[in-house]
C-alpha cells in the first residue's frame, strides 16, 4: 500500500492522476479511492460552500454524509464504482407526511435548485428521497475534480434550498425556528448532536445484544448498515460485539423515531467505555473477526425447518451450515451445525432420533474408518453442547433420508439437543457417536420426513405450537460463568474432570420459568457440580445475601465469588423466600393448611 509521508493516502492522491489499473497495481483499494476523493470533497467544500458550514471527516465508504441541523433528513454525497455515477440525495428519514409536503412543492423546490430531481417516496420503506444524480467515475483522475466540484455544488443548494422548505412544510420557519440572538442563534442552528448520555434503557441495549446473538454478526452489521470494528468490542459475558454498532442500534430501538445514532458522531474510546459501563459491559481490544465468521447457535431469521436448497451452497449463504465442504461446522467451544450427507453407513434415523458419528478417521473414497476418531474441534463441540443444553442446527442431503443418490437437494430439519454421547467402534477404530433428538417446535421429525419422501408425499409440518411460551436460554452466559471459575463449584470447590475435559454446571438461582421469571444473565446464574446443582434446585442449599451457604438451614461455609460476577442479591434473597416457603408448605400439617 502507497502511503504519504503523514500516512495518509490523500496525500499521495493530492494533484496526481492515477489511473485505475495504476491504482490495482499499486495496491490502493476502492476504500481507499472513497476515503481520498471524499477528502478532497470536504477540502473543496470547506473553501467553496456558502450553506454548509460543517464538513465532518469523511470514512472509506461509497457515501458522505451532511447535516442541514433538522433531524428528520439529511444530505448524502454518493459515488458507486461499479455503475460510475455519482448522486447528490436528500435521505427523509421515517416521515411520509413531510416527504408529501415537499413533494406537492416539487416545482418551487426544483425552480430554486435550478435542476429536476428524481423523486422517490419508496412506499414499502419508512424513509424516502430526493435525488440528483450523472455518470462520472470518482476513480478517473481526469474526472475526479469535476465531480468534487459537482457534488459540493449541488449538496450545497439542496442545503440552502432545502432549508428554506423544510421550514415553511410545517407551516412557517418562525415556528420551527424561533427568534434568539448571539450564543442562542449559534446554538440553534448547529446541526443536531446525538449523545450517548441519552442511551438510558438497559431493555434497548439487551434488544441489540439478542439480535446481534440470533443474526450473527455479519447479518447483524448488514441489517443496520453499520461497519465492523476493527479493535475494540464490547464484552458482553464473553461475546464479542462490535462496540459503536452496538451502541447505534440500541440509541434506534430507544428513539425509534430518530433511528441508530450515527457512529461518526461519538468517540470510540473514553465515551463509548463510559456508556458500555452504564449496562456492565467493558470496552475490550481484540483482533477483528475475518469476514464471514459470523458464529451463532440456534435458530436462523427467516429460515424454518422444513426449507430446502438446492446444495450446500444455499444453505451456507442462508447461514443454516457455515462451511462447504466439513459436515460439522465448530470448535472445541461449541459446534453450531451438521450436514448429514450420503456414502457413510454411520447415520441412523429413528422417529425424533438421530445416531451420528463424529468426525475424522474415514477414507475419503470408500467411507470406511481407518484410524481412530479424536474428541477434538467440532467433536468436542458437540461435547460442549451436551453440556450446556445448547441446540445444534441440522442439514440433511435428501438421499441419506431417501436411499437414492440421484435426491441431491439439502433439507433443513431445524434444531436438535445433543440427548447423549460415547465412545463407540466401527471397523476396528474408536469412534465417538452422539444421539441428537429434535425439538419440539423447532424441528420436523427426520423419521416422520423420510417416510413422506419415500412415499412423494409432503413434507410433515413443523412441529410448532403458538400456544406454547419457550423460555429462550442465553447459553453464553452459562459457559461465561464456568470459564470465570475454571468450572469449579462456588459452594464445595469440586472440580470435576471428564475425558471431555472439566465438567460443571450452570445453575439459575431465580428460576427462569413462570412464576419466578428469572433473567438469564450473568448476575443470576452460578458455577455449580452436578451435586450441588441438584441441592440447590431442591432447595436444601440456599445462599443468603451474604454469600452464607446453609444446608437445610445450617450454615456449612461461604459462596465462592469472583470479583468479576456482579451477582444480584434481590436474586439471592429471592430465593431463599420460596426455599423457606417450601419448607413451611412441607412442615406444616394438613389439618392446619385446611384450617386456613
Amino acid at each position: 500500500m502507497v502511503r504519504a509521508e503523514n500516512g495518509t493516502l490523500a496525500g499521495v492522491l493530492e494533484g496526481t492522476r492515477i489511473t485505475p489499473q495504476a491504482r490495482a497495481v499499486i495496491g490502493i483499494s476502492v476504500r481507499d479511492a472513497q476515503f481520498a476523493f471524499f477528502e478532497r470533497v470536504r477540502g473543496h467544500g470547506l473553501a467553496n460552500a456558502t450553506n454548509i458550514d460543517t464538513w465532518r471527516k469523511p470514512y472509506p465508504q461509497n457515501w458522505y454524509e451532511v447535516r442541514i441541523g433538522d433531524p428528520r433528513g439529511q444530505i448524502l454525497l454518493q459515488v458507486n464504482s461499479q455503475t460510475k455515477r455519482i448522486a447528490t440525495q436528500f435521505w427523509i428519514g421515517d416521515d411520509k407526511d413531510l416527504y408529501a409536503k415537499l413533494r406537492a412543492q416539487r416545482g418551487a423546490i426544483e425552480a430554486d435548485l435550478g435542476f429536476d430531481l428524481e423523486w422517490d417516496e419508496r412506499p414499502d420503506r419508512k424513509a424516502s428521497k430526493l435525488t440528483i444524480s450523472r455518470s462520472g467515475d470518482f476513480q478517473d483522475e481526469t474526472q475526479s475534480q469535476e465531480l468534487v466540484e459537482w457534488l459540493v455544488a449541488t449538496g450545497d443548494a439542496f442545503a440552502g434550498v432545502l432549508s428554506k422548505y423544510l421550514g415553511t412544510a410545517e407551516g412557517s420557519l418562525e415556528i420551527l425556528m424561533p427568534q434568539v440572538h448571539g450564543q442562542e442563534l449559534a446554538n440553534a442552528i448547529a446541526p443536531v448532536r446525538q449523545d450517548l448520555t441519552e442511551i438510558t434503557q438497559s431493555s434497548a441495549v439487551a434488544k441489540a445484544v439478542e439480535e446481534f446473538r440470533a443474526l450473527g454478526r455479519d447479518a447483524f452489521l448488514k441489517r443496520h448498515g453499520q461497519h465492523p470494528s476493527s479493535r475494540y468490542f464490547a464484552d458482553v459475558d464473553g461475546l464479542h460485539i462490535d462496540s459503536k454498532p452496538l451502541l447505534s442500534v440500541a440509541y434506534g430501538y430507544q428513539y425509534p423515531d430518530r433511528g441508530p445514532l450515527a457512529v461518526r458522531d461519538f468517540s470510540g474510546g473514553a465515551e463509548t467505555r463510559r456508556a458500555l459501563r452504564r449496562f456492565g459491559y467493558e470496552l475490550v481490544e481484540v483482533p477483528a473477526p475475518s469476514a464471514g465468521s459470523a458464529i451463532y447457535y440456534g435458530e436462523v431469521p427467516e429460515c424454518p425447518a422444513g426449507t430446502v436448497f438446492k446444495d450446500r451452497r444455499e444453505a451456507y449463504d442462508a447461514g443454516v451450515h457455515r462451511t462447504t465442504q466439513a459436515d460439522i461446522a465448530g470448535q472445541a467451544d461449541g459446534t453450531q451445525s451438521i450436514c448429514l450427507s450420503d456414502g457413510y453407513s454411520d447415520v441412523k434415523v429413528q422417529g425424533d432420533l438421530i445416531t451420528y458419528t463424529g468426525f475424522g478417521g474415514r477414507d475419503a473414497n470408500t467411507g470406511r474408518h481407518i484410524a481412530d476418531q479424536k474428541l477434538e474441534k467440532g467433536n468436542l463441540g458437540l461435547v460442549e453442547n451436551y453440556k450446556l443444553g445448547r441446540p445444534v442446527r441440522i442439514l440433511v442431503k435428501e438421499s441419506v433420508l431417501t436411499g437414492k443418490r440421484s435426491d441431491t437437494a439439502h433439507l433443513y430439519l431445524g434444531l436438535f439437543t445433543v440427548a447423549g454421547w460415547s465412545w463407540g467402534e466401527r471397523d476396528e477404530y474408536r469412534v465417538l457417536i452422539y444421539q441428537l433428538r429434535a425439538v419440539a417446535g423447532d424441528s420436523l421429525v427426520p423419521g416422520d420426513v423420510a417416510d413422506a419422501l419415500v412415499r412423494g408425499e409432503d413434507l410433515p409440518t413443523q412441529r410448532r405450537s403458538s400456544s406454547v411460551n419457550r423460555i429462550v436460554r442465553n447459553f453464553d452466559v452459562a459457559a461465561s460463568v464456568k470459564r470465570l471459575y475454571d468450572n469449579t463449584c462456588q459452594i464445595c470447590g469440586t472440580r470435576l474432570l471428564t475425558a471431555a475435559g472439566p465438567y460443571s454446571e450452570g445453575a439459575h438461582i431465580r428460576p427462569l420459568g413462570v412464576p419466578h421469571n428469572g433473567p438469564d444473565t450473568l448476575e443470576n446464574i452460578l458455577c455449580l457440580c452436578p451435586n450441588c446443582h441438584a441441592l440447590f434446585d431442591g432447595r436444601a442449599l440456599t445462599v443468603q445475601p451474604d454469600r452464607t451457604v446453609l444446608k437445610l438451614g445450617e450454615p456449612i461455609g461461604k459462596l465462592t465469588a469472583s470479583a468479576e460476577h456482579r451477582l444480584n442479591f434481590e436474586h439471592l434473597a429471592y430465593q431463599l423466600e420460596i426455599s423457606r416457603a417450601k419448607a413451611d408448605h412441607a412442615t406444616t400439617p394438613t389439618t392446619a393448611r385446611s384450617e386456613k
